[in-house]
């Protein structure tokens, strides 16, 4: 049968009611919390460690997110592993909570196809993600501001402002693997523990899969070693550990 208008009409009404219900739900707070904590811990020890520097650095600023202190991980260390976690979080009963709550049928019955109303939850999620990672991407600057005494360039603005956009594309990956469990598998809990499955192969067992294919080869071969960085780079651990180097380190 023909579709009728265009396939995403009411996509972005479904957005809205994601993105209200995602702002004010006890999940979201929680999250919110964990994260802001997580920053500050970070971005504070990042900030002691710079303030006993020379003062020659260039780039200063961005070494916020980029510096650590034991026993603290540093700022794009937490970011990587709590972007995921947010994302799952968000998505894992997106479509399969409708059918638990009996509120898909209704939904349906509306003028509206299949995949507007996937694509209007997953914009829905992904607009809560971008204004919590904004608001932690402004917190970590007025912190920075405050503990450094100096504004940042205008390089260091752009280049940081380029990192919270590699972010943003970081959770929107994870968060279309949640959506999309929670599509395939009919339960909650199930589909949470299929997608933290994926994210727990992706960024642990992942760059071990790529070096056992690639020692099947010679190992000095100049192929063996461009064919283990793009077997890596399926993950999207490695592809944000890849941009986050170039953006955060200029040297």
């Amino acid at each position: 049968m023909k579709r009728e208008g265009f396939a995403f009409t009411g996509a972005g009404a479904i957005a809205v009611k994601e993105l209200t219900d995602h702002l004010t739900g006890f999940r979201m707070f929680l999250l919110q919390f964990l994260t802001v904590l997580a920053a500050i811990g970070s971005v504070y020890a990042a900030g002691q460690v710079l303030t006993q520097g020379d003062g020659r650095d260039a780039f200063v600023f961005l070494r916020l997110f980029s510096t650590s202190m034991d026993p603290l991980p540093s700022f794009v260390t937490f970011v990587s592993l709590l972007v995921p976690l947010m994302a799952i979080a968000l998505g894992f009963d997106s479509v399969n909570g409708e059918f638990g709550r009996r509120t898909m049928s209704r939904l349906l019955s509306l003028p509206i196809y299949r995949d507007a109303v996937l694509l209007g939850k997953l914009l829905g999620a992904l607009a809560a993600l971008t204004l919590m990672l904004t608001a932690l991407w402004l917190l970590v600057l007025g912190l920075g501001i405050l503990m450094l005494g100096i504004p940042p360039s205008g390089e260091e603005v752009l280049r940081a402002f380029a990192f919270l956009l590699a972010t943003v594309a970081y959770a929107g990956i994870w968060l279309s693997i949640a959506i999309f469990c929670s599509v395939a598998l009919r339960q909650p809990a199930t589909a949470a523990l299929a997608a933290l499955a994926i994210w727990l192969v992706l960024m642990l067992f992942w760059p071990i899969v790529a070096e056992t294919i690639t020692g099947l080869f010679p190992p000095t071969t100049l192929e063996a070693v461009e064919m283990q960085a793009w077997i890596g780079r399926i993950s999207p651990q490695t592809l944000y550990a890849e941009i986050t180097l170039a953006l955060l380190a200029p040297e």
